[in-house]
Parts: structure tokens; sequence; C-alpha cells
């Protein structure tokens, strides 16, 4: 047990640690003793130290402690304060008891401060290279270490110690440092002879087996040499060779996205012939997989496909998709995509499912619960279901319906890095100086204060008045001034993202980065995020023109980039976010404010998360963002590999109550699934007024709630095979009942409205059965409802369905917007609610100039000249209205006039009209560019660009292979032309395509 005094001493240095990352005052700090007497502390650390070497097992809950306590020794802005001690060789001792303390990735952190030309000795510069990950081949301890990773051969890690144990005892007699170091190096592969990635999966299958994975996961940038605690606990449990379904509950950072690397690796290695489904509810998530995981799994000879956005999908991705062992998909996508392909749930042998807790999500969980339900359903399917959330408390109900027991729940609390909580507080009644309370529900010493965090001073600034005299301006005057100025301190301890719950006013995104403009240019004295933008780069001049084409020079996001500043919400197009995440994920840029959307399963090297509010408007009034939903976010905090720790700062006393319960983890909300919260109120409502449900009270609700009847009427409809008898109808619907998850945990009273509603729907299916029209709901994705909008007013004598060649034409605008879309109640209701929400009178005369615009290539800002010039409802407009209500509805019409000229000789649909929903997707206007998004290439204006190219070469072509090889043949030249053409933002992702073309091409 280490002593009280170094005990203090350790968690005293922790908080001056924090005090010099943000650079306070002087006069500010704590008296720490340590400070007086750093030999003292220094020659107690190492002398703990050996006690905890000797006795290893004993000591564990020592290690980390006395870590921390000698890193401030070697660390940069804080080493110079201490004079005596070898830095180099200290890391080496601090980084080693991270890593024996199961904190490996804080380990490599320290250890690559500083280079092996920093050591002399043999054995050191092991100790760091190992730490480090990267062995040198010079070294002949490396060597032996490399063998052993290349072939598991437990001999050689055994010789390694050998030699080490032998050198220990030689330095004992006459060198106390070698000594040490030899003592160090032979716990640390005492450790990892136990622990590392052959072992743990030895115990699984054959070397055989594991080879390829070990080679690939061994050389990744950050090399997987052994598990984390929570990976070694699923392990355990026994994931890779359990045939029952499994459920993941650990810590944001604590490795799932590896598990399930590996449980695909395994089922693959096991049946070759395997498909895997992987449902990322959130596109950025599914983004993400696309760049990282389904590139690693491709090293693996894994084939993947992505796919998110739209509805209908092509005849091309179709054929991609079916021949590719993992999918990674959002439910809507993939349900989308069930409807055009014949038989394709039974192909999937295992189904992961992240980021669970969306089971509740008002806009997702339905089609959720229901898409696993019938996953679920189906019969003589041996399916495994994988179920992952780091934020549900009844995730063992929720494993028990998918098949699982609690011998399959894995249950973690592991976390690669710690979190510290700070709630910033008053000073003093005059509410202008604030300090920062440190883990405020702990004990002192683990609690403590920064004083002066935020000061007068702070806000402070000389202003020139007309007279040629000065005068002092304070300026101070609201909640959102105090984050943004927190949020700007915080930028010397690491990345910042500034979290806020909404976009607009009085609280969002929008005012958050018009604040911090006016704080940088008021001339205030605070640290600028500019000064943190990577030496020698030009990224915010790059992401200025990108932004000035897209949105105008005038929008906020191109104006806060110029100061090195970011911010991401939901209205943003997928790829902008995604560029705005690459950014940061490179840590180009450091500064950004955000809503939740940059927490949706996406990892980020974020050190501290500053809340502006954890509540959010609902109207006029303000309700609290769910606990869950919170403890996702600061888990966000301190990415493993990049932070050794993460900080949570929470400005506003109101949310103090609601953060402390997430850090106690008390009352977090249960997971019930949305259908559930549906049935729930509808039975509510049947027991309180005495009802009979019929399908006539169903429908007569409000437009609110016939939504969530037409997503339970999508998904019978899905579940339904196109050649059903009418007879099978019930059975086949009770069998979706039993499956949903609303089944297993609804009292009886709930069981039987669950099963009158959803019979209900089925009845309302039966007479398109009867007369053969149910496959045109079906293979169309129509609801009901608007199925029965859609037949009668179809026009299929019109000869704009065969000969449309320009997709702008106003004839063909008119005749489908005006004369068909307009008249389905779901869009004009959409369209009533943007024009509410956003105090707008968009009529479908401006929505058409809109899509001409948008097809014809052009950006946000000249949409906006359609939307009184408010560029923030142009983007709403485009990414929401027309790029999923309207264009959910043109693809659903023309599937069903397609279906019918199918069975017409003479009849043959334009492949114009074809293409017009995905022109609506992505703002394109030809089928050569189409192909090329079909391919791999993302970035619209490169796109648009290349497509210009190869038109003026004239370029022909018969099938995408075609295509493909022509661009990767003339990859060289066709670049070079974009070079001058586009903007480097957008040239560099047109390159990245490029490589990803050729790197498939080569797997």
């Amino acid at each position: 047990m280490i002593s009280k005094t170094l005990s203090l001493w350790i968690a005293q240095s922790e908080s001056w640690q924090t005090f010099m990352d943000f650079n306070l005052p002087e006069d500010s700090i704590a008296k720490y003793p340590f400070l007086n007497r750093p030999d003292d502390f220094y020659i107690s650390l190492f002398g703990e130290m050996y006690d905890i070497l000797e006795n290893l097992e004993e000591k564990k809950d020592d290690i980390l402690s006395v870590a921390k306590g000698l890193e401030i020794f070697s660390l940069i802005n804080k080493r110079d304060n201490f004079v005596g001690v070898n830095q180099p060789n200290n890391i080496l001792f601090a980084a080693g008891l991270y890593y024996l303390s199961d904190y490996a990735a804080s380990a490599y952190i320290l250890a690559n401060l500083y280079e092996v030309a920093n050591y002399e000795r043999e054995i050191d510069k092991f100790v760091l290279c190992f730490l480090k990950r990267k062995l040198d081949d010079q070294n002949s301890y490396c060597k032996l270490l490399n063998e052993y990773l290349t072939t598991g051969d437990e001999n050689l890690i055994q010789e390694l110690l050998h030699r080490i144990e032998a050198q220990k005892s030689i330095a004992y007699k006459h060198n106390p440092y070698e000594f040490s170091i030899y003592f160090l190096a032979e716990s640390i592969l005492k450790k990892f002879r136990k622990n590392n990635i052959w072992t743990d999966l030895l115990k699984h299958n054959t070397s055989d087996h594991w080879s390829s994975y070990i080679d690939k996961t061994t050389k990744k940038t950050f090399p997987v040499w052994d598990f984390f605690p929570s990976q070694k606990t699923a392990l355990e449990k026994g994931i890779l060779n359990s045939l029952q379904s499994i459920a993941l509950q650990t810590p944001t950072s604590s490795g799932k996205t590896a598990i399930c690397e590996l449980l695909i690796y395994n089922e693959h290695k096991n049946n070759p012939n395997c498909k895997i489904l992987y449902l990322a509810p959130f596109r950025a998530l599914a983004a993400e997989l696309r760049q990282s995981f389904g590139r690693n799994l491709s090293r693996l000879g894994i084939s993947s496909k992505t796919i998110y956005g739209g509805n209908i999908p092509t005849d091309a991705e179709k054929e991609l998709i079916q021949n590719v062992t993992l999918l990674i998909a959002t439910p809507e996508k993939f349900m989308a995509l069930e409807n055009s392909i014949s038989n394709f749930l039974k192909d999937f042998t295992m189904v992961i499912c992240d980021e669970g807790h969306l089971l509740d999500d008002g806009n997702r969980g339905l089609n959720y619960e229901l898409l696993l339900s019938r996953l679920k359903s189906e019969k003589g399917v041996e399916r495994k279901f994988v179920f992952i959330s780091a934020i549900i408390p009844n995730i063992d109900k929720i494993n028990e319906w998918l098949g699982g027991t609690e011998q399959t729940v894995v249950r973690s609390t592991y976390r690669a890095t710690e979190i510290e909580y700070g709630f910033l507080k008053p000073f003093d009644e005059t509410n202008t100086n604030f300090f920062l309370d440190v883990n405020p529900f702990k004990s002192v010493p683990q609690n403590y204060k920064l004083n002066k965090f935020l000061t007068e001073s702070d806000f402070t600034f000389i202003q020139q008045l007309k007279t040629k005299t000065k005068q002092k301006v304070y300026r101070f005057n609201s909640g959102n001034a105090k984050s943004v100025a927190i949020a700007l301190k915080s930028l010397n301890s690491g990345s910042v993202a500034l979290f806020t719950p909404t976009k607009g006013r009085p609280i969002g995104v929008l005012p958050l980065a018009n604040e911090l403009i006016s704080q940088l240019t008021t001339g205030l004295n605070l640290p600028n995020p500019i000064d943190f933008v990577k030496k020698d780069s030009k990224i915010q001049i790059h992401l200025r023109q990108y932004f000035e084409i897209l949105f105008g020079s005038n929008y906020p996001l191109t104006q806060i980039v110029n100061y090195g500043a970011l911010f991401h919400h939901g209205d943003l197009p997928q790829y902008v976010r995604e560029i705005i995440e690459e950014a940061i994920r490179k840590e180009e840029i450091k500064f950004i404010i955000c809503t939740n959307t940059l927490t949706e399963g996406v990892n980020l090297p974020i050190r501290t998360i500053v809340i502006n509010s954890a509540r959010r408007y609902n109207g006029q009034t303000q309700e609290t963002i769910p606990l869950r939903d919170l403890k996702n976010l600061v888990g966000r905090a301190g990415r493993a590999g990049k932070e050794t720790k993460g900080l949570i700062i929470v400005t506003n006393p109101n949310d103090f109550g609601i953060i402390e319960q997430v850090i106690k983890e008390q009352n977090i909300e249960n997971v019930d699934g949305h259908l559930f919260f549906i049935i729930s109120r509808i039975s509510k409502v049947v027991v309180e007024r005495r009802l009979t449900l019929t399908n006539e009270i169903l429908e007569g609700q409000d437009e609110e709630f016939k939504e969530l009847i037409d997503s339970i009427d999508i998904s019978i409809i899905d579940l339904l095979a196109e050649e059903i008898e009418p007879t099978e109808l019930q059975k086949t619907i009770q069998n979706l009942i039993n499956e949903t998850f609303a089944k297993f945990q609804s009292d009886s009273s709930q069981i039987e409205t669950l099963n009158t509603l959803i019979n209900l729907r089925g009845e309302r299916i039966r007479p398109f059965i009867a007369s053969n029209e149910f496959k045109f709901i079906k293979q169309s994705g129509s609801t009901i409802r608007s199925y029965n909008e859609i037949k009668d007013n179809l026009d299929l004598e019109n000869s704009l369905w065969q000969e449309l060649t320009d997709p702008s034409n106003d004839k063909w605008l008119k005749f489908l917007l005006d004369d068909k879309i307009s008249k389905l109640s779901v869009v004009t209701y959409k369209l009533s609610e943007f024009n509410k929400r956003n105090r707008t009178e968009l009529t479908f005369k401006e929505i058409k100039k809109a899509i001409k615009l948008w097809i014809g290539g052009n950006w946000f800002e000249s949409i906006s000249s359609v939307c009184s010039n408010d560029i923030d409802t142009s983007l709403r407009l485009i990414n929401s209205l027309i790029g999923y209500n309207i264009q959910s509805a043109a693809a659903s019409i023309i599937r069903n006039v397609e279906m019918r000229f199918e069975d017409d000789d003479e009849k043959t649909i334009s492949q114009t009209v074809l293409n017009f929903p995905q022109y609506l997707l992505y703002g394109v206007n030809q089928p050569l560019q189409l192909d090329l998004i079909e391919i791999g290439f993302s970035e619209r204006i490169g796109i648009i660009e290349l497509s210009k190219i190869l038109n003026e070469r004239e370029y022909e072509y018969m099938e995408l292979i075609q295509l493909k090889n022509y661009l990767r043949k003339n990859r060289e030249q066709l670049l070079e032309i974009l070079k001058d053409r586009i903007p480097k933002i957008a040239f560099d992702k047109t390159n990245e395509s490029f490589r990803f073309l050729t790197f498939r091409n080569m797997n």
C-alpha cells in the first residue's frame, strides 16, 4: 500500500498537471508540497516502483498511481520545472508502469514522446520499442520479439525472457540503473507472455486459423499486440465459439469495434461462404466504418460494401452487395434493399447491431426493432446476433430477446483512458470570477480546485474611442460567452469539442460560432484556435476555399474556419461532415462546436468536451437530454492512443445535478423500444376510453401518428413474400408479433393491443394480396396509403415516361411534382411542417427551382435564392425535404410505373426517369456521374468535374468494369487535369477514391 504522504503528492501532481495544461495564472496555484521537495518525491516514487515490481499482483492498484507521479518529470511543458532527472530514462519507467497497469494505449503515447536515438543501451531501446510498438531490426531483443509476433512460437518469448533475466542478475552486482531497466523489461515481458494476441487467440483455435489476422493486426498504424481487459473479458466469455447471441456493454473507446472485426474474421474463417450484416444506425458511423473497418477487413481478404442514403438501390449496387461477405448498412437502407432482392435475408449468418440504444429513438427505433424482429422470425435459419451499446442498463433483457443468455452478456467498466469532470463555479457573488471544481464527487486530493479558471480580466479588452482615448470594456453577458471562453482556454491541453444540443438560437451551434468570432476579434486575452493548427498546414485555407463554393463567404462555417475552428451539426450534408471529422481526426483542426451528431458512433481525438447545456428546447419548453445520451457524449473524451485522459467541463450550474447522475450512473434510462412506447400509449388510451381498436380509428389520428402506422405497415410488407397466400397472412404476421421486443416485455393488456394493432394492419394489406397488387406495394417501397394515392394517378400513357432525356426538363418536373408528388398527403404534410419550422412559405414552384439548381450542379448559396437567401434553410430543403421526402416519393412512383411497363412489351421506361431519384439524392444529372458514385467516388465537386473531363475526351463504356479499368489506367493524367480545376479538399477526396479503387482491384 502506498504511503499516505506519497499518495497525496501523486494526486497533487495530477492537479498541478491540469493547472499547467490550462496555463493558469501563477498566483492561482495551490501550494503543493511536492513542488518544494521534488527530489524526495522522485526518490519515493522510484522506491515504490521497486516494491511494485517485486510484488506485481499484490500491488496492482498502486501501479497506475506511481506511473502518474513519474510522468510529470518527462512531459513537455512540465519537465523543465525539475532538474537532475534523466527525462528519456524516466519515461521508460512511467510508460512501462502504464503498460503494467493495463493502460497500454497511454504507455504508447508516453513512449512516443522520445526517439530511440535518445538511448544508448540496447535494453533501453528495446523497452522503448516495445512500448512504442515499433521494433528495431538492429536490436537483438527486438528481433526475437518480432519473430515471436510473426510465428507465435512460445519458445522465442521464453528465450527472450531468459536473456533479460540473465542480464538482470549481472546488472544487480554493479549497475543499479541497468538492474532497474532489466527489472522493468522482465516485468513487462512476463505480463506480455501471459497476455498477448497469440496466447489469447490460440485458446480458441490453431495458429493456422489466426496467423493472417495476427499478421495484419500487429502491423496496423496502432499495432495490436495484446487485448484490452474489456476485450479479454469478451474472449473469456466465449464469444468466438458461442452459437448464441451476444451483447457487448463496454464503455466508449474500450475496443468494441476491434471485437467485431475479430468476430467477423472468425466467422469468415470458419465459413468462407458466410454473410454478415453490420447495422450502423447513423450515416456517420456507417461512413467511418467504410473508411477504417472495411479497409482493415479487405486486407484480411474479406470483401465488404457500405450502403446508406436513398431508398432504392441501383442494379449495380444490388450485384455488388450479393457478392460481398460483409454488408455495412443503415437499417433504412437495408430495408429498401431487402425489398428489391428476393430471399435476401436468409443469407446472413451473423447480424451485428451497433448503437443498440437507438431502439428507443423516435425516428429510427421502430424500423430498427421490426427489422431485427423479421431477422429473428425467419424459420430454419441459424443466425447469431451481436448487440452493442455502451449505455443500456437492461442490455441483458435485449440479449435474451435476441436469443442470448446471461452467460453471453459481456460487461466491462474498463476504459483505455480515464475521464475527469470539472464543474465551473463562481468564486464570489459577483459572478465574474470562476474556479473549476475538478472531480467534485471524490474526496481530496482527487478533488481539487483550479482557481482563477475564468476571470474578469479574460473578458476585458481595450476599446479605442473616437477621441483617441482608450477605455476598458467588460464583455461578459451570457452562458454562451462563458462556454466559448472556457473552450478556448481548454485548447492549451489538447483538442476541444464545445457541445450544445441544438443548432439554432438561443444556445445552439450558430450562436456559439458567432460568439467565438466575436471573442477572437475583440482582442480578449484568450488562446486562438488558429495558433493550434498544425505548423506549415494550410488546412484552414483549403477548407475555407471549399466552404466558399458550397455555402458562400458569409456563412458562419466559412468564417470560423479562418480562426482555425469548425462546427458540425445534422443539417450539414454527410460528405461535408466527413471532411470536418477528418480534419479533427488528423488533428489538423483542434476546436469544434458540435451537436450530438459528432458523438454518433464516431471516434475522434477529443481531449476536452465543454458542455454548454444539458437541456434542449422542445418547442417553447426545455427538456433534459436523456442521461444515456449524455453518458455516450462524455465517453467520447480522451481517445485511446491519442490522450491519456479526458476532461468534461460543465459550465451551467443548472446542469450539475444532471451530470452528477451521469457520473454516478444513476437513473440511466432503460431501452424499451419505440414500438413498446407506441403500444403502451395506445393501450392506455384504449383502457381509459374503453375503445375497440379499428383501422378507422387508427387512420383518423393526426399525421404524426399516421407515420408511425406507416412504419408498422412497411415492416409487415417487408416481412411478407410477394407470392404469399391470403390464408398464410395471419400466421405470418403473428410470427412477427411474437418476435418483437415489445411483445417480449409487455403485460397481457399491452400484448392484446399489440396483437390487435398488427393484425388490423395486416387486414388492411389483405385486399392487395387478393388482387395481386401486393407486389407493386412491396417492390416500390410504398406505404399502403401512399400506394392508394399513387396508383390511380400514374398517367401511364404520357410520353415523358419513355422519352425523357433531360432530368431538369420543365414539363417533366411539373408532371412529376405538381401532378403526382404534390398529391401525396405525406409530402404535403412534410412541406407544411418544413415551412412552419423554417418560417418560410415555399411552394412546389420554388421547390422545382431548387431541384433544377441542385441537379444542375449548384450549391447551397445559389439554392438559398429560393429560400429568402437563408443558407441553413436551403441545407434542410436539399438534405431533408428534397433529398429524402420528395426523393422517396419519386422513387415509389417511378418504380410503380416501371413494374407496369415490365408487363407491356411496347413500353420501356426512360433511363433518365429511372435515374431521377438518384439525381435528386446526389445532386447530379448524368448516368456517368451516378456510375462514378457507384464505384466509390463520393465528393460531388470532383465527380462533376471528372465527368466533364471524360465527356471532353468522348470516352464511352458499356460496363462498370470498363470504367474502373480506364480510371485506374489513366489515374495520373486525370488527376493532373483535376488538380487545377477543383479546390484542394475536393481533389484530395477524389484522389482518395482513386487510391481506394486501385486498392480494391488489388484485393
